[in-house]
C-alpha cells in the first residue's frame, strides 16, 4: 500500500469522481486506485471542484524510477473544469514559442488564452480563475431574469469609444416578446435600466403618442379649444373627445350646424361648445354643443331671441333634473 504521507489535494471531478491526488507514493495500479478511492471519501462534497488528469501508471508517464513526471502540468481532457474553466484545447507560444498555453471557456461564456502554468497553478491552490471579465461573474449566468430578458450566453464585441475601439462584454439575451439574440451591457441589467429589448418602452410609452383618429375633427377643435381656456382661467375640465357630439341642428335656435373647417372666422352657424352650468366648467354632463350664435346670444341679442334661448334653459333644465344632472 502506498504511503498518504504529505498533502492530498482533491484537483477536480471528472465524470462525477474526484481525481488529481497529490503525494502519492509509487506503487502498482492497484495500490494507487485505493489511494484514490481514499482521497474521494476524504473530499467527498468539496466545494470548489477543479480537474486534472492522473495517470495511474507512473511507466505511462515514460519514468522509470517509478517518481511522477518532471512536469507539473496535467494532461486535461476537452471538458475539464480546471479552476472554474472549461478546459478547450493547448497550444505552444510565447516569445520562445515553447510555452503552452490553454484555450478555456469561463463561466460566463467568454473563450480566452491563459499560460498553462498559470492557470494550473491556481488549480492547485482550490482558486476559482476566471476570466477577467469579473463583472459577469458576480450575479449574472445563463438563464438569469432580468424583467423580460433571460440570459443565453455572453460575447465580447468589438465598440468604438472616444478611446479607440475597444471590447466589450455583453450578455446575450432572449426577450418575452419573442426576440432572441438581444445583447445587453452586464451593468444596465444589474441597475435595472435594462429590462427588455425594448418591447416595454414601446409598449409603456405607446398610449401616449397614439392618435385618436380625430385631431383633423371639428369635435377635436372645440375639445382642444375648451381644454386651453380651461387652462388658462382655471375652470374645472375633465371632458374627453367623445363627451363631444355635435348635432345636425342647434337645439336652441333650430338652425343647421355646418360642421366643417377651414371657414376662416366663426359663423352664426358654426359649433360651439357650451357650459350649461358656467361655474361647473367643461365638465361631463354640463356641456352641450350649440350653434355659435346661440352661445353668443347668451352675451347679446333681442328680447325674442333671448325668450327662445330663456324656453330652452328652461326644458334643457327640466330634461337634466329629470335626468339627475342637475
Amino acid at each position: 500500500m502506498p504511503n498518504l504521507h504529505g498533502s492530498v489535494d482533491h484537483i477536480g471531478i471528472r465524470d462525477g469522481h474526484p481525481f488529481g491526488v497529490q503525494g502519492l507514493a509509487s506503487g502498482s495500479d492497484a495500490d494507487n486506485l485505493v489511494a484514490i478511492r481514499r482521497a474521494e471519501r476524504a473530499f467527498a462534497g468539496y466545494a470548489l471542484p477543479l480537474l486534472s488528469r492522473l495517470v495511474l501508471s507512473p511507466q505511462s508517464h515514460g519514468s522509470h524510477d517509478g517518481s511522477m513526471p518532471r512536469s507539473s502540468l496535467p494532461a486535461p481532457s476537452v471538458g475539464d473544469v480546471i479552476a472554474g474553466c472549461t478546459y478547450l484545447s493547448s497550444f505552444k507560444g510565447g516569445a520562445s514559442g515553447g510555452t503552452t498555453f490553454w484555450k478555456l471557456k469561463c463561466i460566463c461564456g467568454f473563450e480566452f488564452d491563459r499560460r498553462a502554468s498559470e492557470h494550473w497553478y491556481y488549480a492547485k491552490k482550490g482558486v476559482r480563475k476566471l476570466c477577467k471579465n469579473k463583472h459577469l461573474h458576480t450575479d449574472l449566468e445563463v438563464g438569469s431574469r432580468f424583467g423580460r430578458l433571460i440570459i443565453t450566453s455572453f460575447e465580447k464585441r468589438e465598440v468604438k469609444t472616444t478611446k479607440g475601439v475597444e471590447n466589450r462584454g455583453y450578455a446575450i439575451c432572449d426577450c418575452a416578446c419573442g426576440t432572441v439574440g438581444f445583447a445587453a451591457l452586464p451593468e444596465r441589467l444589474r441597475d435595472g435600466s435594462t429590462q427588455s429589448c425594448g418591447c416595454y418602452l414601446k409598449e409603456s410609452v405607446g398610449d401616449r403618442f397614439r392618435t385618436h383618429g380625430k385631431t383633423d375633427t371639428r369635435e377635436f377643435d372645440l375639445w382642444a379649444a375648451a381644454k386651453e381656456r380651461a387652462d388658462k382661467t382655471g375652470i374645472p375640465f375633465d371632458i374627453e373627445l367623445d363627451d363631444i357630439q355635435i348635432p345636425e341642428v342647434c337645439p336652441v335656435l333650430g338652425i343647421p350646424i355646418d360642421m366643417r373647417l377651414g371657414r376662416g372666422r366663426r359663423q352664426p352657424d358654426s359649433p360651439s361648445l357650451d357650459k350649461f352650468v358656467p361655474d361647473k366648467g367643461y365638465t361631463k354632463g354640463n356641456i352641450q354643443v350649440i350653434s355659435w350664435r346661440a352661445n353668443w346670444l347668451k352675451n347679446n341679442g333681442t328680447v325674442e331671441e333671448w325668450v327662445r334661448i330663456a324656453q330652452w334653459c328652461e326644458r334643457e333644465d327640466v330634461r337634466r333634473r329629470l335626468k339627475g344632472d342637475a
